[in-house]
């Protein structure tokens, strides 16, 4: 994935998500997925189509809900992180 500037930001992985939080938040595009396979197959998931998918194939939603959880677990780890590190520096002033 590339960022508007042009600079690879990551690599995705096979059966890879990625824009379901923009999308969920209505937000902008940030980034711009580029295959670098020929056998590459994407799948495009706007909000409207959610509520059919929702009824037609739970293990789609199942995945992206997984991946959703991930993230924010992961997410969840990095800020817990930083405020030992914040908290940690400013007890030794």
């Amino acid at each position: 994935m590339y960022n508007s500037n042009g600079e690879k930001i990551s690599e995705l992985k096979p059966v890879s998500l990625f824009g379901e939080l923009g999308m969920l938040a209505s937000a902008k595009r940030e980034a711009t997925a580029v295959s670098e396979a020929d056998d590459t197959y994407v799948e495009t998931i706007t909000p409207e189509y959610l509520e059919p998918i929702f009824l037609s194939c739970p293990v789609k939603i199942e995945l992206i809900l997984k991946q959703l959880s991930y993230r924010l677990r992961v997410l969840n780890i990095d800020v817990i992180n930083t405020c030992k590190e914040i908290t940690e520096t400013y007890n030794k002033k």
